[in-house]
């Protein structure tokens, strides 16, 4: 069974329902047609917000929504290579990747992946999947975060409406702190079939993905197109 990753720049549902592209590569590449769809809003602090307009998106789309919580006194336990589709929201990179380690779910997804749940995420939901990518959750600036390590290299989310975000990649990538690098806009994201990239979903136009990489003389950017 191919493993899928779909890994989104900004945007999508949570912000912007109105240009569901990514949403719907995601729901095509499930395994039934009314997909379960586990949502984890642990890098928001699970976001009462966020997971109202979550099951608003999702329950239109003849799914069967839920969530897990995890900043709760006795969180309830998840069959996660039950779920067809797993989603992680956005937030502190850095308080999702420990909260994801300390309740035992970081070796949970990498089980769930392997056995063929489609896996996806919006920027630190992003991140996530990548060995490293550049966050400012450590607090003011840009620093690299660890994450599960299950697509090689790194990410860079919200690569178009952040522009603070790109002279630091250039100089993490330069300083060999961040491995080659995928710098994804928002409302565009990245799919890997198998660890290998295969399209660049774009929900609006004018929106993508470029390869950031030092080759010893200096750094590139490569546009991916979608």
């Amino acid at each position: 069974m191919a493993r899928h990753i779909i890994a989104c720049g900004g945007d999508g549902w949570p912000t912007d329902p109105a240009h569901p592209a990514v949403e719907e590569r995601i729901l095509a590449l499930a395994r039934r047609d009314t997909p379960r769809v586990l949502l984890l809003p642990t890098a928001s602090g699970d976001s009462d917000h966020l997971i109202a307009r979550f099951y608003e998106f999702f329950n239109a789309r003849h799914c069967r929504p839920d969530h897990l919580a995890l900043f709760r006194p006795h969180p309830r336990h998840v069959d996660l290579a039950a779920q067809d589709v797993v989603y992680v929201g956005g937030g502190s990179t850095l308080n999702l990747m420990a909260v994801l380690e300390l309740h035992g779910l970081a070796q949970g997804l990498r089980e769930a992946y392997a056995a063929g749940t489609v896996m996806s995420g919006v920027s630190a939901g992003a991140i996530c999947w990548f060995t490293a990518g550049l966050s400012n959750s450590r607090g003011a600036g840009y620093a690299p975060v660890a994450g599960l390590g299950l697509l090689p290299g790194g990410v860079c989310p919200h690569a178009h409406d952040d522009p603070d975000r790109l002279p630091a990649l250039e100089r993490e990538v330069a300083a060999g702190t961040m491995p080659t690098t995928l710098a994804v806009d928002d409302g565009a994201a990245l799919v890997f079939t198998d660890e290998r990239l295969t399209e660049v979903v774009a929900a609006r136009p004018g929106r993508g993905a470029r390869r950031v990489e030092c080759d010893g003389r200096g750094v590139t950017w490569t546009p991916v197109a979608p």
